[in-house]
């Protein structure tokens, strides 16, 4: 339930950036535990770890599943990239662009996973292969 209550903050509040093109608030702003969550520990250790029966109850949860959808959509949308059309966007904010943050973006292609969500799952694989071709770094300290 606390995950689903960040979860929606979360999701709220990327809305509210996104409507006012604030995209740097994307980029600034610490959330991936719970706005991409996975099955693995994390700077907090197990404190956002997901167990296999959070993630089928979570999977049921229709709200949060569209939620889910939206959520990771508009942390791509912040990196410039359309992640149903699987390409950049055209026109972009100065800074609706990669910001040099591969962690979040393996967790959030690893949410995607977790959650069964194929095409967003190559979507985000193929904007980071994209990124790797451009000579961009994928080093996690």
């Amino acid at each position: 339930a606390k995950l689903i209550e960040l979860h929606t903050s979360q999701l709220n509040k990327f809305e509210q950036y996104a409507q006012k093109s604030q995209w740097d608030e994307f980029h600034s702003n610490h959330y991936d535990w719970w706005a991409y969550p996975i099955d693995e520990s994390s700077g907090h250790g197990d404190m956002y770890k997901l167990q296999r029966k959070d993630i089928e109850e979570l999977k049921q949860n229709q709200l949060f599943m569209k939620n889910l959808n939206r959520i990771l959509e508009l942390g791509s949308m912040a990196w410039g990239w359309d992640l149903k059309n699987r390409k950049r966007f055209n026109n972009c904010h100065k800074y609706q662009k990669w910001q040099d943050w591969p962690i979040r973006l393996y967790k959030m292609t690893k949410c995607a996973v977790v959650f069964g969500l194929s095409e967003i799952y190559h979507s985000l694989k193929g904007f980071g292969q994209l990124l790797i071709s451009e000579g961009h770094q994928f080093t996690f300290y």
